[in-house]
């Protein structure tokens, strides 16, 4: 199942049960830094499989509607699973955004747009 799949009740639970492990990752400094970097998918997969096995199982488990203790996978299956999470467009465009909002610098004070358009 795609993340994208889940909707409402579902998806708020899902999205409960993931920010932990999500937010582990995250805060990753170095992850964020083959991003910026572009490394390719297939090489942030190989990292996310080496720095964050259980956040990745936790996740992997969650989707798939299993019980992390309990969730199994092969060496080919969850690769595969991850680089599809990896390609799911909406998983993308969040990761797009929270790496836009934390590298990107403010262009001055939120108020200063505002005194503008008081001005005029």
């Amino acid at each position: 199942m795609k993340l994208s799949d889940y909707k409402g009740d579902d998806a708020i639970d899902l999205l409960a049960d993931l920010i932990d492990p999500i937010s582990v990752i995250c805060q990753d400094e170095i992850l964020q830094k083959k991003i910026q970097n572009d490394e390719t998918r297939l090489q942030i997969v190989k990292y996310l499989l080496k720095a964050h096995k259980h956040e990745i199982i936790e996740i992997m488990a969650r989707i798939d509607g299993q019980d992390p203790k309990d969730y199994k996978c092969s060496a080919l299956t969850l690769p595969l699973k991850l680089m599809e999470l990896l390609n799911d467009k909406e998983v993308i465009e969040l990761f797009q955004s929270q790496g836009q909002s934390l590298t990107s610098a403010p262009f001055g004070s939120a108020t200063e747009n505002i005194e503008e358009i008081e001005k005029e």
